[in-house]
């Protein structure tokens, strides 16, 4: 699996951007949300489920994942510009 281009946190949820490209070679980004918690057994294990105490987090995550991506995507944007 790729690694993250960007990791966002609070707490246990994070949200990681990931860079992909379509058919055309066309960058793109996708995001994952997730909780990490310890199992009965005191083992790490991460979850995209949310309780309703989570949804707040959660919703803070996605706005600083969105506003990473369009950075990422304005810096792409630039550099295409340059190199034309």
């Amino acid at each position: 699996m790729s690694k993250p281009v960007v990791t966002v946190r609070d707490g246990a949820i994070s949200a990681s951007v990931f860079k992909n490209e379509n058919g055309d070679g066309k960058a793109y980004y996708s995001t994952n949300i997730q909780r990490v918690y310890e199992d009965s057994e005191g083992n790490l294990k991460n979850t995209s489920s949310f309780n309703t105490r989570d949804l707040l987090q959660v919703s803070r995550l996605c706005q600083k994942a969105y506003d990473e991506v369009r950075v990422l995507e304005q810096s792409e944007a630039a550099a295409n510009v340059a190199v034309i």
